[in-house]
Parts: structure tokens; sequence; C-alpha cells
């Protein structure tokens, strides 16, 4: 090549590297704003993918994600991959303690990854995805359509990581805020129900109308479909059922008259019993005759205690399934 023609191409390979430069500088700038948005876990990792391989012009790619207790493959582009999840290694579980950065180089990829998962795609690149201090997710990149990766390269790569990362924090963040307000809201409703549901308990003095508040603001406060309140008759000595709610049932509120005995020699350990456990439903059969029947007919799921001195069973509540799982179901 004569030395006029090597100056010529030193040239453009100048003005090549000018508008590669220009391209990706106006293409982190679109990512920048993209990422800046409110987004779900899926819209940032979609959205990664594409802006990797388009402003890393890459030739073979895949995105892996954490789900089911392992990587398992969300995307690819320039080849077909037969791996379609990864396992969780310990050397993948602790890699944003240790490492948390980008992986360049085949002997570097080869102490997290199988070789046959490298060769598939002839793996050079790894960015990782780091959502509260675990590894989400990964992509892997062979090289460039035109090149390997150069220095310049992996630069544009540890940028959109920690943009990618910061995206999926503020996202994670975001969800955890939604959640704590819903639950303050919760909160709130369930004190103003308490609140109000005091007052109206204060002015009646009809037991009826009593019994029949008390089922309402258990069933208000625990979403329960189906809410039932038995106290202890101290005349017959058994428990009577005194209010049922069912929220699908207006006429409801016209029980039936049922009531048990109680086995005073069997007693549970804890307020509240789960009867969705076997082993606590048995129990309150043993404790209560025709116990069974009286569950059945409340639709219960939970059983609430009501303790006087001794430790005596005053009565008990019992609540059914949410409202909201009822609604699913149906």
């Amino acid at each position: 090549m004569q030395y006029n023609d090597i100056l010529k191409k030193i040239e453009q390979d100048f003005h090549n590297d000018n508008r590669t430069d220009l391209y990706r500088y106006n293409g982190l700038l679109e990512a920048i704003r993209f990422f800046s948005n409110r987004l779900t876990l899926d819209q940032i990792t979609d959205a990664a993918f594409d802006f990797v391989n388009e402003l890393l012009t890459v030739e073979k790619s895949s995105l892996y994600l954490f789900e089911n207790n392992r990587f398992e493959l969300r995307k690819q582009r320039g080849f077909k991959s037969e791996n379609k999840y990864i396992a969780v290694t310990p050397e993948l579980s602790n890699f944003i303690l240790y490492v948390g950065n980008v992986v360049k180089g085949r002997d570097s990829l080869e102490q997290y990854f199988d070789a046959s998962i490298l060769e598939e795609l002839n793996a050079t690149v790894m960015i990782p995805l780091a959502l509260e201090n675990d590894l989400y997710g990964f992509f892997l990149l062979s090289r460039r359509i035109s090149a390997d990766f150069n220095e310049s390269d992996i630069l544009v790569c540890e940028t959109l990581m920690h943009l990618f990362n910061n995206s999926l924090e503020n996202c994670n963040r975001l969800e955890r805020l939604q959640i704590s307000n819903q639950e303050l809201d919760e909160k709130i409703f369930n004190l103003f129900a308490i609140n109000q549901s005091a007052k109206a308990m204060l002015t009646e003095y009809d037991l009826n109308e009593l019994y029949s508040l008390s089922v309402d603001v258990f069933s208000e406060l625990t979403q329960s479909a189906h809410t039932g309140f038995i106290l202890y008759d101290n005349s017959s000595e058994k428990y009577v059922l005194r209010a049922f709610r069912n929220v699908f049932d207006n006429n409801s509120r016209e029980i039936e008259k049922i009531s048990v005995s109680h086995d005073i020699k069997k007693t549970p350990d804890n307020h509240i019993l789960d009867l969705t456990d076997d082993s606590n439903k048995e129990l309150f059969c043993r404790m209560f005759t025709d116990g069974n029947e009286l569950l059945s007919y409340l639709h219960a799921k939970y059983v609430v205690f009501i303790f006087g001195e001794n430790s005596k069973i005053l009565g008990f509540v019992t609540l059914g399934l949410k409202i909201a799982t009822l609604i699913a179901h149906h």
C-alpha cells in the first residue's frame, strides 16, 4: 500500500470513529431521557436489550433474567440459543457483592459460565443487571459486527450498565413506596372504622344490634367474606352463634340457631387458629362438639378466640376467605 493510501485510510478511519462517537453520544442521551421515566421492570429490561444492541452494534447477544430460582433466557439476537436457562452458581450468586461490573474476555467469563454457553455465541463480554445487591440478570455479548470490542466499547457497556441499574433500583423503590402507601391507607381506614364502630357501640343498648355491629367491624377490618360471632351462654352452658355476615347474601342476618359444647380439658395454645392447617381444624373439632358442622356453616378459615379470666374462652370470631380472593376465583 502506498504512503498516500495509508494516510487516506487513517483519515477515513478517523472520520468513521468520529461518526461512531457522535452516534453513541446521541444514543446515550436518548437512553438517559428514556430511563429517567417511570418504568416497569419489563419495560426497563426490554429497552435495555435494544439500547445495548443498537449502540454497540452487537453481532450476537442474549439476555438472561432471574426467575424461578434460575436465570432464564428472555431475549436473543443474531443466533438461536439452546441454553434456555442457566443455573445459579455460588459465583453468580455473589457476583454483585464481589464484582458488580462489566466482565470482558473469555478467560474471565469462564469463571462464571460453562464453556458451552460461551461458545454458543462466542461471548466476550457480560453486562450485569443488579437489583437490591443481587444479580437480577445479565447480557452476554459476542463482538461488534465490524470488529472486536475495544476499550471505548467497554466504557459504553459500563455507562449503560450504571444507567440500567439505576433505573431498576428506582423502579424497585417506587414499588416498595406504593406498597407502603397502600398499607398505610389500610391502617388509616382501619383506625377510622374502629373509631366509628366504637362510637356506634357506645350508643347501642340492644344486644342483638351489638352482636351485628361486632360482626360488621371484624368483616370490614379483615375484608372477610364470611364472619361469625359466637359467645358463651351461661344458661345453656354452650357457645351460641349470635351473629353471622355473608357479604354476598343480604339475608345472611337470619341465622340458624346453632350451639356447641366445649371440652374444657382441651384449650388452644394460640389466640388464632388457622383452619387451613388440618391439625388446627382437628383441634377445634375435638374442643367443640359438632365443631365441623359449625365451621362448615360459617365458611370459616380462621378462628379468633376471646379469652377471659383464668384463660376461660368467652367466645370466638370466625373469619372466611377475603372478599377479593372469592371474587378472583369466580
